[in-house]
């Protein structure tokens, strides 16, 4: 790969400790100030997506996708400890405690994420048919 020769300005007493650290650690200081170019650039690109103030309110989908990752999480925790399965009426008390949806968006919650559950191998023990 071509590279190019650039100039950069730091202070003397900067350079001196990078050059020393590099030397111990036996890096080159080209490939050490590459990497961070890279890492800075991977970080900014494809670019800086603002995000909107709502994204901030209570509710708002960046909240909400929070929430229920972090629900999905104790839950397959909670599954771990209880060889894997968990039945549909621990999810439920976990999306209650985890916040307080409309009562009516409770049982859609709920299988939404029990399906989410089923893929990452967690079993769910359903209610008989019409329990919900």
């Amino acid at each position: 790969m071509e590279k190019t020769r650039t100039t950069i300005y730091v202070s003397p007493e900067l350079w001196e400790r990078f050059k020393k650290l590099a030397t111990r650690d036996s890096m080159k200081m080209s490939n050490i100030v590459e990497d961070l170019v890279r890492g800075w650039v991977d970080m900014k690109e494809p670019g800086n997506p603002q995000r909107p103030l709502t994204a901030f309110v209570t509710g708002h989908d960046d909240e909400v996708a929070a929430r229920r990752s972090t629900t999905i999480k104790e839950l397959i925790k909670d599954a771990e400890k209880r060889g894997g399965e968990l039945n549909y009426a621990h999810v439920v008390q976990a999306i209650r405690a985890a916040s307080s949806p409309a009562g009516y968006r409770i049982p859609v919650l709920a299988r939404s994420m029990c399906q989410a559950l089923e893929k990452l191998g967690v079993r769910i023990l359903w209610p008989a048919r019409g329990a919900f």
